[in-house]
């Protein structure tokens, strides 16, 4: 793994990821009661978990920054 620092621009980048990310996650959830289609459900809560697991990695990867 490399151990170097992100620069400003790079955790800047990373956290515009990550806010997207975050809203596309809430945006799953908030619909996700409300479809009755069950092939459309189950594609929202595929992009939730995917969304989900993106967050969790983005977070991680700003641990690397040099600006936290």
């Amino acid at each position: 793994m490399n151990s170097q620092r992100l620069a400003a621009h790079e955790t800047l980048e990373l956290h515009e990821l990550l806010a997207s990310t975050t809203t596309s996650y809430t945006i799953c959830n908030v619909l996700l009661p409300h479809v009755t289609d069950q092939e459309l459900g189950g594609i929202l809560m595929n992009q939730a978990q995917s969304c989900h697991k993106h967050i969790t990695d983005l977070q991680h990867a700003l641990t690397r920054s040099a600006f936290n």
